[in-house]
């Protein structure tokens, strides 16, 4: 990713017959109609490093909360942030309504990339990430498709949804298996995330919601294998949600796959310095701890 950004900014900067001003619109609104990673994240609570755990141990599900929306955050910022990165730039060329960034090639890479943005007649941004084999002059595969609503800068509304599966029939060695899609709008209060990803066989839904006051909501369903010595694929669901001090709680549940007919469920509280204050499941899997008055929620 690196190499890329960096061959990016080259081209970029050294690109013949770049457009210094747009004609019919403006590369800058377009900009700024796209989201950036700054407020397309989901913010959850972490410690400083300074709680001491007075009450029980780190809460697990808590954890499980942070890292999901630690990984979430990665992999939709990192794209967030290239399709930002080349926006910035003075627009390479225009073809009728559509505004283009690029070509660009990495050197040894086997696909050539461009960004390409349409202002619609709803006053909107259609915007493609489009690739095809270096030295071919076919026309442009999209890999990622994206709509945005203008609002406040880099934040409004939309959606995009990203085909790595086809990415790979121009890149076998690009990153990223099946597809994913995301939706958001930041202009609500509370602003919402969903994403959609499938990749083979598992399925996998996120959704998020902040309110003003930083409070969150995240829920996750997968149908998937867990960690079980089976290989059928279970249902699983995780509620989690948490005041903007941190303290919170989280509900999960299991079924299907090689848990049979059964289904468990468990839940778990954590205080502001994130150390659980209650524990309790469906088949005893941990004993239950603590106290169910001690929940936020």
């Amino acid at each position: 990713m690196k190499k890329t950004l960096a061959f990016m900014t080259l081209v970029m900067f050294t690109a013949t017959g770049c457009l210094e001003k747009d004609e019919g619109g403006s590369s800058a609104a377009a900009r700024d109609a796209i989201p950036s990673a700054e407020f397309l994240k989901i913010a959850m609570p972490a410690s400083d490093g300074t709680a001491k755990p007075i009450v029980g141990q780190v809460s697990p599900f808590y954890l499980v909360t942070l890292g999901t929306a630690l990984e979430l955050n990665l992999s939709v910022g990192a794209f967030l942030t290239l399709v930002r990165i080349i926006v910035a730039f003075p627009v390479t060329s225009i073809e009728g309504d559509t505004w283009i960034w690029g070509p660009w090639h990495d050197e040894g890479k086997p696909g050539e990339y461009r960004l390409s943005v349409r202002l619609n007649e709803e006053g909107n941004y259609e915007w493609n990430l489009e690739g095809r084999k270096f030295g071919e002059t076919g026309a442009f595969v999209a890999l990622v498709r994206g709509l945005a609503e203008p609002g406040r800068p880099n934040r409004g509304a939309g959606a995009f949804s990203m085909d790595f599966e086809l990415a790979k029939t121009i890149d076998p060695n690009s990153e990223g298996d099946g597809t994913l899609s995301v939706t958001y709008d930041l202009e609500r209060n509370p602003i919402t995330l969903e994403l959609d990803a499938e990749v083979d066989a598992s399925t996998f839904h996120y959704s998020y919601a902040e309110k003003n006051d930083g409070s969150g909501d995240l829920t996750f369903q997968l149908h998937a294998d867990s960690d079980d010595p089976g290989a059928d694929l279970e249902d699983m669901g995780f509620h989690s949600r948490w005041q903007r001090g941190g303290a919170g709680r989280a509900d999960v549940s299991v079924s299907g796959g090689d848990m049979g007919s059964a289904t468990v469920t468990a839940t778990e509280c954590w205080n502001q310095l994130f150390r659980r204050t209650y524990y309790s499941d469906s088949v005893a899997w941990s004993p239950t701890e603590g106290s169910a008055s001690s929940c936020v929620f």
